[in-house]
């Protein structure tokens, strides 16, 4: 996607003109690409939620959302006998939800919490999701406890969560004020774009062409990235511009505040979020991570906000200053990431009745997101993702992480080149961090087992890495490799039978398998020398 002047020689279909930026049709192809693609959008890694989808962050949640619980019993604000609901926007593939319960029950269970009914509720606008959901192995369980659920929820239009079973939460249905979950959502939201210039402040509008002459399918998939987009600016009056009096003056205030420079409002998300807080009575916390701006100051000086292309959909920076700003207004606490300088940043609002200041939940946040948090991490990790540490230290990394599978999976082969002659003590602390990086697992597009299965075997404990390997073939199909680090398994489980078999079938599956030939040849030769040397039975007597 290119802001510059279609090519004069070129044929170009003209598919919208100085359209207000939040009504473009670059909308209605990010809806439908998600839409089309549903769960498979994450698992083709077409769109990135490393940051964001892992044990860490999932833990720090966890955290703030317990001292939130415990400021509400505090304040006299819970009623125990009620459900809390917690609730994910874009809601993805289903793991941080999986990692976020896992974590909130361990500390819930060992708290005066303990009783509290928490039901964990993932949304999206398609119906696809739901299902591909149900299907998840990991997910059906937390189902069938009435812990988790599943619900539709468009954030242009809803007023209610419709349920998969056929219920819904809807306007004053939540005795408790609601918890909310926005990863990687308020990116994707439809957001307004505006520009202040010499004082003045500008609406953006956006003409779209496609190229050749048409008719344009809207429906392709790939269809974005061929898009060449172009822009002009409108005087506006901030005064009035919305209808709702918070947005006005926020532009207002933005016009006198800001200089020179385009920024983008969060209207969507912010009238999805006041949606779901009114489930409540109005009453909630948000928790959001994302890329975006959290001060003031950072809105400044921008030529442009851009759009991140990936495959067909695209992203932009969150304004968490305006999302924060609104809730401050409606009376409201708002804490976000200090550092500027950070890719990943999390965002807390929270609003409840007059007066209310929350201070044990912000405090818990500062702790957990300033002073160490998931974005200092994130950026940390990357800093070790192309070099080789040695195990004791990438040991410490996992630790830092809660054992995150993801980081495991990331850094398998350089673990696995380091198993050979290590110390005994060494030997168990790896072991240990696979069973816990094994019981954070959620199954998705990291075939994990498999992994874990190799690491296993380098460290000569073959009966523990082909249980991994069956696992990874059962969850993920056989393959080749598979088949070949199973038939090594009971090779060095010394069940030559089973390898022989398992070795056949790598070479079926691929019959110029050079390593499947060498192996089949290798154990069969050792066969016929074992018969060879096969002494007669003596004869009685």
């Amino acid at each position: 996607m290119s802001t510059d002047e279609p090519a004069r020689d070129g044929r170009w279909t003209v598919l919208e003109q100085d359209q207000r930026f939040s009504r473009s049709v670059l909308w209605r192809l990010q809806r439908t690409y998600y839409d089309r693609q549903g769960p498979r959008a994450w698992h083709d890694r077409e769109v990135p939620n490393d940051a964001t989808c892992n044990t860490y962050l999932a833990a720090a949640y966890a955290e703030v959302v317990i001292a939130y619980l415990h400021e509400l019993v505090r304040t006299g604000k819970l009623v125990a006998t009620a459900p809390v609901h917690v609730v994910e926007l874009g809601a993805g593939v289903g793991a941080f939800a999986a990692y976020f319960l896992r974590a909130l029950d361990e500390l819930r269970r060992a708290s005066s919490l303990r009783d509290l009914d928490v039901r964990y509720v993932m949304t999206d606008f398609t119906p696809s999701n739901l299902r591909r959901w149900g299907e998840h192995p990991q997910l059906r369980p937390l189902v069938d406890d009435g812990r988790l659920a599943f619900g539709t929820f468009d954030v242009d239009a809803d007023d209610a969560i419709a349920l998969a079973d056929g219920a819904a939460l809807g306007p004053g249905s939540c005795a408790n004020p609601v918890v909310i979950v926005a990863n990687y959502a308020f990116d994707a939201f439809r957001q307004e774009l505006f520009r202040v210039h010499a004082g003045a402040l500008q609406e953006v509008r956006v003409t779209t062409r496609a190229p050749g002459d048409g008719p344009v399918d809207l429906a392709r998939l790939d269809l974005l990235a061929t898009l060449r987009t172009q822009y002009r600016y409108q005087d506006v009056d901030a005064a009035g511009y919305h209808g709702n009096p918070i947005h006005d003056q926020l532009l207002a205030a933005y016009q006198a505040r800001l200089v020179d420079t385009t920024f983008t409002m969060p209207v969507v998300g912010l009238d999805a979020v006041e949606r779901l807080l009114a489930l409540a009575g109005g009453r909630g916390l948000l928790l959001s991570s994302d890329k975006g701006y959290t001060q003031a100051d950072e809105l400044d000086h921008r030529a442009h906000q851009p759009m991140q292309l990936h495959a067909g959909c695209f992203s932009m920076m969150v304004n968490y200053h305006a999302i924060g700003s609104y809730f401050e207004a409606r009376g409201g606490v708002y804490a976000a990431t200090s550092r500027r300088a950070l890719n990943l940043k999390t965002a807390l609002c929270v609003r409840g009745d007059a007066g209310d200041d929350f201070v044990d939940t912000v405090a818990m946040f500062r702790r957990r997101f300033d002073e160490f948090g998931p974005g200092e991490l994130y950026e940390y990790l990357e800093l070790w993702r192309a070099r080789e540490a040695p195990l004791d230290q990438f040991l410490a990394l996992l630790r830092l992480s809660g054992y995150d599978p993801g980081l495991f999976h990331q850094r398998a082969e350089l673990v696995r080149r380091q198993c050979h002659g290590i110390t005994d003590a060494l030997s168990v602390e790896l072991r240990v961090a696979i069973d816990r990086v094994w019981a954070n697992y959620f199954a998705g597009l990291q075939n994990l087992p498999y992994e874990l299965g190799r690491v296993l075997l380098a460290l000569d404990r073959p009966h523990e890495a082909a249980r991994f390997h069956h696992f990874a073939i059962d969850w993920y199909g056989e393959s080749p490799a598979a088949c070949l680090s199973l038939g090594a398994c009971y090779y060095h489980a010394e069940d030559p039978a089973q390898a022989l078999r398992w070795f056949q079938r790598a070479r079926n599956l691929q019959p110029d398998l050079a390593v499947a030939h060498q192996w089949i040849a290798r154990i069969e030769a050792e066969g016929e020398r074992a018969a060879a040397r096969t002494f007669p039975a003596p004869s009685p007597g």
